[in-house]
């Protein structure tokens, strides 16, 4: 799992599903829209300081809501989201759980945002290498989205990814393998080169390479740097992630190989040094 791409994922809460909706002015409503839309160009980037602060002021907005009203959670779990991305967890979790809880009282226990929740902190759970507690959490995820969502939804596709990673560190190789295929399968009929295939083809290639299936796991990762730096650029933690497993699983080669194709034709050699020292190599 990487821990920039669940934060791509902060999105508004369409107005027509939320319960309750009785705003006590105009102005607050515009103001949460806008610190909303903003924190989320802003996490795309993987600027999350800025992101932080407009979900900080967004939560305090929200709690002058209606007590039903769903943009509450919807700001606590994106504000969740990006504390995880920038390694507070301890900030993170209980705003998991406060999400949780007020999800569980507007649907009853199912609904898609729960889904959501549930995947964002088993994925918390699986950046601290706590595999015990994030495998259940993903179960959950998956049972839920694939009962409201059509079987090539992008979110079903992440909960299988999610839940792919868990077994393949698990040592659950077998659970593993198809999962992560099938969550490469519905993510390339919707767009070959898009951060959430490079996202796929990085698990797939950690899969491969725990199961000694070297050259498929050097081709896998090859392909994820390559669509990592097309769509996020160089700079982007994810580039900077998929670079490192090139380095780490296939050797100076492999890294040589997933370079040739950049978003720029620089020196491959010097991308490859960029890639090592931001990792001490």
């Amino acid at each position: 799992m990487q821990t920039s791409r669940a934060v791509l994922a902060l999105t508004l809460l369409p107005f027509l599903l939320v319960i309750g909706y009785s705003p006590a002015n105009s102005s607050s409503l515009e103001t949460w829209k806008s610190n909303q839309e903003a924190a989320a160009a802003a996490s795309k980037l993987a600027h999350y300081a800025e992101a932080e602060r407009l979900l900080i002021a967004n939560e305090k907005l929200a709690e002058s809501f209606p007590p039903k009203d769903a943009r509450l959670p919807r700001t606590i779990f994106d504000l969740a989201q990006i504390y995880r991305a920038e390694g507070k967890y301890s900030e993170a979790l209980p705003l998991y759980e406060r999400a949780l809880e007020i999800y569980g009282k507007l649907y009853g226990g199912e609904s898609t945002e729960l889904a959501d929740t549930l995947d964002g902190e088993a994925e918390l759970y699986t950046s601290l290498d706590d595999y015990a507690h994030a495998e259940p959490l993903l179960v959950k995820s998956l049972e839920l989205r694939q009962k409201f969502l059509p079987p090539d939804s992008p979110d079903i596709a992440q909960s299988k990814n999610d839940l792919g990673e868990v077994y393949t560190a698990t040592g659950a190789f077998d659970k593993a393998e198809p999962l992560l295929l099938d969550a490469s399968a519905i993510r390339k009929k919707a767009g070959a080169e898009t951060p959430e295939v490079a996202q796929s083809m990085q698990a797939i290639g950690a899969l491969y390479g725990k199961t000694g299936r070297v050259k498929q796991a050097e081709q896998s990762f090859r392909e994820a740097v390559s669509i990592y730096g097309k769509t996020l650029g160089g700079e982007h933690p994810d580039y900077a992630n998929a670079l490192e497993n090139s380095v780490k699983k296939g050797g100076e080669q492999a890294a040589r190989s997933s370079c040739v194709v950049r978003t720029s034709d620089s020196d491959v050699g010097e991308a490859l040094r960029t890639g090592q020292s931001r990792f001490g190599g």
